[in-house]
């Protein structure tokens, strides 16, 4: 396979990725879709200021939570679950 077919997919999944993680925060796929849409514009908008990120998954994946408001934890980036290394509570 080519090197732009194997980019193409590695998008595509990215992108299924990123679609299902806003939908399963936000509980709709039309709601997911205006997420990802904004998500897409602010990532080009602003990408020289974001050109230092370790890479483009970790910096969509923060634009995404960050859309579907997930709140920020100072140490770890985001709360939740397992946020204060802790775990699941039984």
């Amino acid at each position: 396979m080519s090197d732009k077919g194997n980019i193409a997919r590695h998008d595509a999944v990215l992108h299924a990725q990123l679609r299902l993680f806003c939908q399963l925060m936000l509980g709709s796929a039309d709601a997911a879709d205006c997420v990802i849409h904004q998500m897409y514009r602010r990532a080009r908008d602003h990408h020289d200021k974001y050109e230092s990120w370790p890479s483009e998954r970790v910096h969509l994946f923060r634009l995404a939570a960050e859309l579907c408001g997930v709140p920020r934890d100072g140490r770890t980036g985001y709360s939740g679950p397992g946020a204060d290394g802790s775990g699941m509570e039984d």
